[in-house]
């Protein structure tokens, strides 16, 4: 039976190693995205959420999924014409250039002195005061809009 299906497709060895290879590319550049968001929310200051680690592992899933529909659509295909699995080769590939997109992200994120701003906003107005950080705005304004 398998010398048959080697005889009927010679290049199975080659279409299972690619199918692998896309697949576990695909999870690399997801849990690369993980530690990414993970180090990114460390630096700026905002805690760890367990729902986004569980988020990145369910879209992993269906990335999963629609690698394994499309490698059917492959396996079809390869019985008729093709000899790789071009189609998830290419769904490999957007996949994992949506995960870098999302890692340039996170980049542009720790760059970003902004996203630090409200946990500096909030120690000034514990060290402050809210009612004298007030009145110290009400007095710039009027200077400023010369109220006076």
């Amino acid at each position: 039976m398998l010398t048959n299906l080697l005889q009927s497709f010679p290049h199975i060895h080659t279409f299972v190693a690619v199918s692998v290879l896309a697949f576990i590319l695909v999870m690399i550049a997801n849990v690369a995205d993980c530690i990414d968001a993970m180090f990114t929310s460390r630096s700026v200051g905002r805690p760890i959420e367990s729902a986004k680690l569980r988020h990145a592992l369910w879209k992993l899933a269906k990335e999963w999924i629609l690698l394994l529909a499309v490698l059917a659509i492959d396996s079809l295909m390869a019985a008729c014409w093709t000899k790789l699995p071009y189609l998830t080769v290419i769904t490999a590939i957007a996949m994992i250039a949506v995960e870098v997109l999302s890692m340039v992200e996170h980049a542009r994120l720790r760059r970003d002195k902004l996203t630090k701003l409200p946990t500096h906003l909030k120690d000034i107005i514990e060290y402050f005061g809210e009612d004298d950080l007030r009145e110290l705005f009400r007095e710039f304004t009027r200077k400023k809009l010369n109220l006076d």
